[in-house]
């Protein structure tokens, strides 16, 4: 046990050499360490990421996904993300960041601990730990944003979730309330002999309300942009699967109401920008105050420096249905980024990998350069977007209402030129629509197919120049409909003591020798949904409406659908 203790107390005396404040007379060369994890990691997000479930066929917003989605054996899916954005820079870019703002390329500066401390010789300890204040102070400001998120209804306005988030610019933030439960949607067969069971398979879920912010602040002016999410999924009313079979019992529908916008908005410092959308389900409003101050320009270590995040890849965000055969539309891609650097001669160093960039002495003119060239391009406007049910060849009056009409949706939106914005209010619920029998021996079990219905509204606009663009879809189903089957006929017991033996030991069961077991009775269920797709390109005015009507057998003769868009800032 002595070389044991020796073999500690080395271990000791060792880390306490490299963590001990230097004493007088120390080696210059020594190592020191500096914490710079708030650079080089991630950072960290408590709250929890409020999501629903991708599945084939149904639309999810196209945007969010560059966050939040991931690969599981070469399936997309969607998780619970505990991290709000990538680093400020890699490690590698960061070593060389330092050594270039120090004028000094020393091999003795090097990362450990997964980036969260970096180490240096002793004699440039001061040195550096007064270069990583300035740099830390010369990073992206903070920006402060008020968030509330009401519903509205005929008694007025309930707040559904109301917080103040701190987020730094370029990167994103959220906050949320977020109840996760558990339930039972299917069950899988095993059978061995003649023993049968039902496995269950359990689904995880939340509801609740979330906010994603994502703020991109414009260098000496009172300007921000930004990218942000909004989503309500509430609990539904549809109750429990009565299967009819007796060995599983009740299944349930994880029934939901979901409520979601996503868009790029430009907010003015102290400004309120306010968000409405509206379906079926009912009216939301989103409202975001922001505050920020855009720190001096502070040189770093006697240089001129400047980060500038990915910020010219807005392409907003549009529902689009997932994992089907037809073309979707990218994420945000970095090449525009890279192709605005490249034609405003902007040349400098990329820092992560999402290629923010970071530049010194000329490099930092070019990049401020960059960045004033690309306010102008992203234009604030307001656009009102109202779907009716109508009398065929109606017209909206001056103020835009309608008489004799039903209103299905309405958006209105601040929303930036050439992005896309994208306002959801849809239910989601499973249903059992077929059945399977597993049969192995003398035993067998019913093995219901559960599938999930998304229906409501989903609309997605564009405005550009004159012309706005509508894509998606208003849908609607009907009451579940059920019906009891039989699943084929009762099947004889297994082999029995008084079954005959007849040739090379093979058993033969007489119908009379075995006992019957019962025919399986299970519910079948369908439901009819009606659906209508939103294509249109109409122009943009503020004094004049636009409109888009659709005649089609799923509204009462007589009546279409008419969609009125008019710009309203």
């Amino acid at each position: 046990m002595d070389h044991i203790t020796r073999a500690g107390q080395l271990v000791t005396a060792t880390l306490g050499l490299l963590f001990a404040a230097p004493a007088v007379g120390q080696d210059a060369s020594a190592p020191t360490f500096l914490r710079v994890a708030d650079l080089v990691q991630p950072a960290p997000c408590t709250s929890p990421y409020l999501t629903t479930a991708p599945l084939r066929g149904k639309r999810m917003l196209l945007g969010e996904e560059s966050w939040v989605l991931v690969e599981w054996d070469n399936q997309p899916i969607r998780i619970l993300s505990k991290e709000i954005s990538n680093a400020w820079f890699s490690e590698g870019s960061f070593r060389a960041v330092v050594s270039d703002l120090l004028q000094h390329e020393d091999p003795s500066i090097q990362l450990l601990s997964r980036g969260s401390l970096l180490m240096v010789q002793e004699r440039l300890r001061e040195p550096v730990e007064a270069l990583l204040a300035e740099l830390r102070q010369r990073m992206p400001p903070s920006v402060r944003c008020d968030l509330q998120l009401v519903r509205i209804d005929s008694e007025g306005e309930h707040v559904v979730l109301a917080h103040a988030l701190e987020v730094r610019a370029g990167r994103r933030g959220w906050v949320s309330s977020v109840q996760e439960s558990s339930a039972v949607h299917e069950f899988e067969v095993e059978i061995a002999q003649s023993s049968t069971t039902s496995n269950p398979v359990e689904v995880r879920f939340g509801s609740g309300a979330m906010i994603v912010v994502r703020p991109i602040v414009a260098l000496a002016a009172p300007d921000a942009w930004f990218e942000v999410l909004a989503r309500v999924v509430e609990p539904g009313a549809e109750p429990r699967f009565q299967s009819g079979e007796t060995s599983c019992g009740e299944l349930d529908r994880v029934h939901q109401v979901v409520h979601e916008y996503a868009g790029v908005m430009k907010a003015k410092l102290g400004g309120v920008v306010r968000q409405r959308w509206q379906g079926s389900g009912g009216a939301f409003e989103l409202r975001l105050t922001p505050t920020w101050q855009v720190p001096a320009p502070t040189p770093v270590g006697a240089r001129d420096v400047e980060y500038l995040p990915c910020w010219p890849d807005f392409v907003g965000f549009r529902s689009s249905p997932f994992l089907t055969d037809g073309p979707e539309d990218p994420p945000a891609v970095l090449s525009e980024f890279e192709s605005a650097l490249q034609a405003a001669n902007a040349v400098a160093r990329p820092v992560e990998s999402c290629a923010a960039n970071f530049g010194i002495d000329a490099e930092a003119t070019a990049l401020r350069a960059a960045q004033a060239a690309r306010v102008a391009a992203h234009t604030p406007v307001r656009v009102r977007v109202e779907a009716f049910d109508a009398v065929v060849g109606s017209k909206p009056a001056a103020d835009g209402s309608m008489v004799d009409a039903r209103r299905l949706a309405h958006v209105e939106l601040d929303t930036v030129l050439d992005t896309w914005a994208c306002a959801t209010a849809y239910e989601e619920l499973g249903y059992v629509p077929d059945w399977d029998v597993e049969v192995a021996q003398s035993a067998r079990i019913p093995d219901p197919k559960t599938e999930r219905l998304a229906a409501g509204m989903f609309v997605n606009v564009r405005c550009s120049g004159q012309l706005v663009e509508l894509e998606g879809e208003l849908s609607w189903r009907a009451a579940i409909e059920g019906r009891l089957v039989r699943l084929n006929r009762a099947m004889n017991a297994p082999y029995s003591a008084t079954a005959s033996s007849v040739g090379n030991n093979s058993a033969v069961v007489r119908e009379s020798d075995g006992l019957q077991m019962p025919a399986d009775v299970v519910r079948i269920e369908s439901i009819a949904r009606s659906k209508l797709p939103i294509q249109a390109r109409l122009p943009l005015r503020r004094d004049q409406a636009a409109t888009w009507r659709m005649t089609t057998p799923l509204l009462p003769a007589g009546r279409e659908l008419l969609v009125v868009v008019r710009r309203v800032d």
